[in-house]
């Protein structure tokens, strides 16, 4: 399988312009009443959603990206790939994922192109997503790091755990580091 994940930052004004008058729609919408009670409670839901959305982009922490993943499955034979891409779709759609994926059945040359090394998103079918969720869906973490033989480099962001990483252990992945903290934090 290949995975491709492109992000792009969403403009914060126009963010924030946009959940405001989604707030007030949401509200309105409320207001106006009808329907039965599951109708009301769905209505509720969307307006605390919304407003809660809103709530957290004031934050300055808390950023907005437009976000395409695309996977392209492949197998040697017909069956092969169907089985294979049946299993895909299931990891998929369930915990901790939760994803709805779709399949780019008239779309096969944008897809594989966006997946491919180019960097280019041809298929361009975007959500948009809080920083949060943007970082959970890397999967360039792990809950702990502890090597045989390592040394500590610090501490898990996530968790507080030692990152403790044996530097001269043979890696299939080639022996580059790659370290993240703020200004300041001696890196």
């Amino acid at each position: 399988n290949d995975i491709s994940i492109h992000v792009s930052p969403y403009d914060s004004e126009k963010a924030m312009k946009g959940l405001e008058d989604d707030v007030q729609t949401a509200q309105q919408y409320l207001e106006e009443g009808g329907g039965g009670f599951l109708s009301s409670v769905s209505r509720e839901e969307d307006f605390e959603e919304t407003v809660q959305i809103y709530q957290a982009l004031k934050n300055p922490n808390t950023r907005l990206f437009d976000v395409s993943m695309y996977v392209t499955v492949r197998g040697d034979t017909e069956e092969e790939l169907n089985k294979s891409t049946a299993e895909v779709v299931k990891k998929l759609e369930s915990a901790p994922a939760l994803t709805k994926p779709i399949n780019s059945n008239y779309h096969q040359l944008e897809s594989f192109k966006s997946t491919s090394p180019v960097l280019e998103d041809e298929v361009d079918y975007k959500t948009e997503m809080m920083s949060g969720a943007v970082g959970a869906m890397f999967p360039f973490s792990t809950t702990t790091i502890i090597e045989d033989g390592g040394i500590e480099y610090g501490m898990h962001a996530g968790n507080s755990s030692p990152v403790i990483v044996n530097r001269f252990e043979e890696r299939s992945t080639g022996y580059n580091q790659l370290t993240f903290g703020k200004i300041g934090s001696g890196k």
